[in-house]
């Protein structure tokens, strides 16, 4: 099936050059994102916690485009587990980020070498060979590469996949290569048919194929595209907008929002600001799915109303966007714990931890859900270390201080007691009993 669209070799047919306008699509490809279930295949491969921990560290220095301290992880992940297939293609990703190619693609190779040939993951494995080897300047191969996958896959190449193998037939003058991937790209693409279609009538013309660049031409003058753009440029309100207004943009969208919740914004016919606000997020995701700011405040609504999975959902994908915002780590473990997720929780928290270590409120969540899952050994260990925290801050000279604290010793006399350490509880509990005795005698002499 993929044989009669895209036929193996790329045995080039000369044709002329590209116009700009074609060359405008022949830029590099962004990076692949992780594969699918990459980081548990990684973990699974692993089976060390060591391994673990630096890659997810390598993954979250990747993702602040810190490139070199991702490199630096995952090569101590490699360390415990040489042939995991998932670390080695982020690693590829690092590298390629830092512009060594070639060690890049040896990485990307020896995942795919790694790979379990059923495995799901296995087909990202070849794309990312297949992506490295264009961005290296060998387009024949890449092509070569691309072509097999495509041929691998009852369903043919995807249009994802067909709009990385475009700009490489150009590249290598392959005049029917470029014409069969543009016709397919229209079938299978055909919201954004209109682009294509002028790019397979500008290559009918070069070739003096003028009868057919003409009705190409004629269908693209006849269709709704004139319209539609007038549609987009309409307000909200209905008042015509500029050309180029960002009325309807996600960015604006998330920005009414917010203006509507801090009340700097009426709701429209005296409605509920709140509700409001919330459609216009979802209509910003609607446009753009990994928006992390809609992401963001969609999740933080949801949680406040009580919607704890669907907000945990919401902030884990918004992190996947933009992780730099401790806050945010800390509400999706929080979420994530009243969905009733505590093994989930207790991994953001850890994760979140790698990256803004000490921060009380991870800390916090992180040794409640340990809790609650059971582990209670571990969860001590974690609220010593937020009482440690506390300490080193000096806050617990302050009444919130004080109060933390005096919780987290309550809950080290229960671990303690459940763990058969009584000598243990007890000592919590009269640290607790004398945190809030001084609580109670600074509130009355206040």
């Amino acid at each position: 099936m993929a044989a009669a669209l895209l036929p193996a070799g790329c045995a080039s047919t000369s044709g002329p050059a590209a116009s700009p306008d074609e060359n405008r699509e022949a830029v590099s490809p962004p990076p692949l994102e992780p594969a699918p279930s990459a980081e548990a295949s990684a973990l699974s491969d692993a089976r060390d916690a060591y391994a673990r921990r630096h890659f997810i560290q390598g993954l979250t220095r990747a993702r602040l485009e810190e490139h070199a301290a991702a490199v630096r992880q995952y090569e101590k992940a490699l360390q415990a587990a040489p042939e995991a297939p998932a670390i080695l293609s982020a690693l590829a990703e690092a590298r390629a980020a830092q512009g060594d190619l070639s060690t890049a693609l040896y990485h990307a190779r020896q995942a795919r070498r790694f790979a379990s040939a059923g495995a799901p993951e296995a087909r990202h494995y070849r794309r990312q060979v297949a992506r490295l080897l264009g961005r290296g300047g060998q387009p024949r191969e890449a092509l070569a590469a691309y072509e097999a996958l495509a041929d691998s896959s009852d369903d043919g190449a995807s249009p994802e996949l067909l709009a990385e193998m475009l700009p490489l037939y150009r590249e290598t003058g392959n005049a029917d290569g470029v014409e069969r991937t543009l016709k397919a790209l229209i079938r299978q693409a055909p919201q954004k048919s209109a682009a294509r279609r002028r790019a397979l009538a500008r290559l009918y013309r070069r070739q003096g194929r003028r009868e057919e660049a003409a009705a190409l031409e004629r269908r693209l003058a006849a269709s709704p595209a004139a319209s539609a753009g007038s549609a987009r440029r309409t307000a909200p309100s209905g008042r015509p907008a500029p050309a180029g207004s960002e009325a309807e943009t996600p960015a604006r969208l998330v920005e009414r929002a917010r203006a509507l919740r801090s009340g700097n914004e009426k709701a429209e016919d005296g409605g509920d600001a709140s509700k409001q606000a919330a459609r216009l997020l979802r209509r910003a995701l609607q446009q753009d799915s990994t928006q992390a700011g809609a992401l963001a405040l969609l999740g933080e609504m949801r949680l406040a109303a009580g919607a704890f999975a669907e907000a945990a959902d919401l902030l884990a994908r918004s992190l996947d966007q933009d992780p730099r915002a401790p806050e945010r780590w800390a509400q999706t473990a929080r979420a994530h714990l009243e969905a009733g997720r505590a093994a989930r929780a207790a991994a953001t928290a850890e994760e979140g931890l790698l990256l803004f270590p000490g921060r009380l409120p991870l800390l916090r969540t992180r040794a409640a859900a340990l809790q609650q899952a059971g582990q209670r050994a571990e969860a001590a260990r974690v609220f010593e270390k937020a009482l440690r925290v506390l300490e080193t801050d000096d806050r617990l000279d302050t009444a919130d201080g004080a109060t933390q604290a005096a919780r987290f010793h309550e809950s080290l006399a229960r671990l303690h007691e459940r763990l058969g350490h009584p000598e243990e509880a007890a000592r919590h509990r009269r640290q607790a009993r004398a945190l809030r005795e001084r609580l109670g005698t600074a509130a009355n002499g206040s």
